[in-house]
């Protein structure tokens, strides 16, 4: 029997309920969790849980239980109010657009008032943020972007953010426009970091060749040898840098330095990511969840399809030997529980960075592991009353008030616009980084 209990109940619905427990003179640790429609559970060591006794209504009861599932009497009860959710505002906010000339000195801040376009943009994890186009109702024969090379994108909100930078551009193209009696000027803005994608790597100005070495330390090269052009934009820090010991062999022919990153990354199980700060990130999955959204309050839209067309069952590899310009193809391998279900489905994987009978059938097993299920995209909307801004890829995500699981999955995409954010999360990692990552 649990001798102390104490719940500390917040004004909101939607924010956090704290329960501390004592027992036997030892402090158990503080919870944390938010009520569902009807009930709340949180189990530690199967001991405990909590139900609501109404729902939307005043009265809870926190009912302890055993391992078996037995529950006992009720050890506590109390009343609380519950804000509606008509009450709740969204999170006031304004987007403040810098422009920066060549050398990145500021030069002004352009007025919200001649912007006609909502501020729209996206972030995809194994790669950057995409373009920003701006239309400034400005006059055809404008100067107003002479000598401008740099955008950034600042937000201020009534909560806690302030000149929270958001993007940064490179200035792409402008066309002049003339429709309807308006002139207008269309600005584009391309994310500074495909800048990695017009460069060749070299080594002693040769583009051909073979190097042998660990991902963060081939990463860190390649972003030194683009600094040799660009020694103000990109950087990486000891903690944004992930040390990892295994090594590889990459072939270099031809290859743009963005290319050659995301050959790297492919086989390791570590993701890479460049924010609107510019320091490169290399790094494995996130230790914690970075965001807990709210089901009904900051969720306005969850779309969860089961896509069968992806299904696979039947595999065979084609691989190679080392040294051997002759290729090989694994026995097929089968799923019969997934044929039975989803028809069948067979394919033959090509893929020349497997070498070697052994590495071909893991690779073989594995990818049919992976795709003879059914697989879950899901994609989730989440509105004004959540921080949009501070949502990435990488992070990784939690929705409470849902009785369909939906945590520990880490974003993929998200794309922006003022009232929104659309997530998409993935549940798998490349299967390449699964297998030969260790």
């Amino acid at each position: 029997m649990l001798e102390d209990l104490q719940i500390i109940w917040w004004t909101s619905i939607w924010d956090t309920l704290e329960a501390s427990f004592t027992r036997n003179w030892w402090t158990w640790y503080t919870f944390e969790y938010q009520r569902y429609c009807d009930w709340v559970a949180i189990n530690w060591w199967n001991q405990k849980t909590y139900k609501v006794l109404k729902a939307w209504e005043y009265v809870v009861a926190v009912i302890p239980i055993d391992s078996l599932w037995n529950e006992w009497e009720i050890q506590y009860s109390d009343s609380y109010q519950i804000d509606e959710i008509e009450k709740q505002e969204p999170i006031a906010k304004e987007y403040i657009v810098k422009l920066y000339d060549k050398n990145f000195v500021f030069v002004k801040v352009v007025s919200s008032s001649i912007i006609v376009n909502d501020i729209t943009y996206s972030e995809n994890i194994d790669e950057w943020q995409w373009q920003l186009v701006l239309n400034l109702n400005l006059p055809l024969d404008t100067n107003y972007l002479d000598n401008i090379k740099y955008v950034k994108v600042f937000v201020n909100d009534d909560s806690w953010l302030n000149n929270y930078l958001i993007y940064t551009w490179y200035l792409s193209k402008f066309t002049r426009l003339f429709s309807n009696d308006k002139e207008n000027i269309q600005a584009t803005f391309l994310s500074v970091f495909a800048l990695m994608n017009e460069i060749y790597f070299k080594q002693n100005d040769e583009t051909e060749f073979t190097i042998s070495w660990t991902p963060w330390n081939l990463i860190k090269q390649i972003i030194d040898y683009v600094d040799t052009f660009y020694s103000w934009i990109f950087s990486y820090t000891e903690e944004s840098i992930d040390v990892s010991w295994n090594s590889i062999d990459v072939e270099v022919n031809d290859t743009k330095c963005w290319d050659l990153i995301k050959k790297i990354v492919e086989w390791t199980n570590h993701h890479l990511f460049v924010w609107a700060d510019w320091i490169v990130k290399y790094q494995t999955i996130p230790s914690t969840i970075s965001h807990y959204f709210t089901y009904w309050k900051d969720v306005s839209a969850l779309t969860i399809p089961e896509d069968y067309e992806q299904v696979v069952n039947a595999v065979r590899i084609q691989y190679w030997y080392l040294w051997w310009p002759h290729s090989w193809i694994t026995d097929r391998a089968e799923n019969t529980e997934s044929i039975a279900k989803f028809w069948r489905k067979e394919q033959t994987i090509v893929n020349e960075n497997i070498y070697g009978e052994t590495s071909a059938n893991q690779y073989r097993d594995e990818y049919l592991a992976k795709y003879s299920k059914w697989k879950l995209n899901i994609s989730i909307t989440i509105n004004s009353h959540y921080q949009i801004e501070t949502i990435h890829p990488w992070d990784t995500i939690k929705v409470r008030n849902l009785w369909i699981d939906i945590s520990w999955l880490q974003i993929s995409s998200v794309s922006y616009s003022y009232e929104r954010a659309v997530l998409k999360l993935e549940y798998q990692s490349n299967i390449a980084k699964e297998i030969f990552s260790s």
